[in-house]
């Protein structure tokens, strides 16, 4: 967890903690099409995140003109907020843990990071000049964050194609190393460097990993069945979703950070530096 170098094989305790926190969880809401979908599942994603037992704390958290973004990190050493209390819950508190993410994301976190950096390495290159934007995740240490979107609009309002934009929505985020990353280089659309913050490369590198999923993308549909077509994918019409919309949610959430009346809960001021993720992404 939390390194690219050995990946377990656990499968099998894997689905046992799930069928276990089932027995504890009420019956979740069945859907049939992608257009069913709304937030039920990812607000019981939510609460997963903050149990602490569960192995996660908030690293950023702020308000923006009605939306509230969240920024859950895993909990990888002793330095980490909740760390004691995830550790004294042992090797179930660990599945646990690998269960948030399948809940999330439809696979454990190694999968999701292996899908993650995929979509990583071919986003890192502008569409237009071929250009390198900026370097991907190459190897080492890593957190695999939760990104969480809380929209000042309700479920059912707005739609891309079949699939739904949720009120509650969630998606991956990638961090170099255990530690707050130091800046890194972006380039825009003209080869000019700008360096961001670990929030905003993490937003960044979130939204341009999309290449695949996105709603640019005419075959996104088939490319997420494809993502999920592992031993360990869920390909459920909430995961998919996830998915499909983790380019507008990515973009989205970045966005806030430049809006009037933002209001940073925890962690640094998310309006440092924000107009040059916008001169990155646009």
């Amino acid at each position: 967890m939390g390194q690219a170098k050995r990946r377990g094989t656990l499968q099998q305790r894997v689905k046992q903690a799930i069928k276990k926190q089932a027995q504890s969880t009420p019956a979740k809401k069945q859907y049939t099409t992608l257009k069913d979908v709304d937030s039920s599942h990812n607000k019981m994603v939510v609460n997963l995140l903050n149990d602490p037992a569960n192995g996660f704390y908030i690293q950023h958290k702020w308000t923006a003109e009605g939306n509230t973004c969240t920024i859950y990190a895993p909990c990888e050493d002793e330095n980490d907020p909740n760390y004691d209390i995830f550790k004294k819950g042992g090797e179930q508190a660990f599945l646990n843990h690998l269960n948030v993410y399948k809940q999330a994301f439809g696979m454990v976190e190694s999968a999701s990071f292996n899908a993650y950096v995929y979509g990583e390495e071919s986003g890192s290159n502008n569409p237009y000049t071929g250009q390198e934007t900026y370097k991907p995740f190459g190897s080492g240490l890593y957190k695999l964050m939760i990104g969480v979107m809380e929209h000042n609009y309700k479920d059912g309002e707005l739609f891309s194609d079949s699939t739904p934009f949720l009120q509650t929505a969630i998606f991956p985020l990638l961090q170099h190393g255990w530690e707050e990353d130091k800046p890194r280089a972006f380039k825009d659309a003209y080869g000019e460097d700008h360096k961001l913050n670990n929030l905003l490369a993490m937003l960044a590198r979130s939204n341009f990993s999309t290449k695949y999923t996105s709603s640019f993308n005419t075959k996104r549909l088939e490319n997420v069945e494809n993502l999920l077509d592992t031993g360990w994918g869920r390909k459920t019409p909430e995961i998919k979703v996830n998915w499909l919309n983790h380019y507008e949610e990515s973009y989205w959430m970045g966005r806030t950070t430049m809006y009037d009346n933002v209001k940073t809960l925890v962690g640094p001021d998310v309006t440092k530096d924000c107009m040059k993720l916008w001169k990155v992404q646009d």
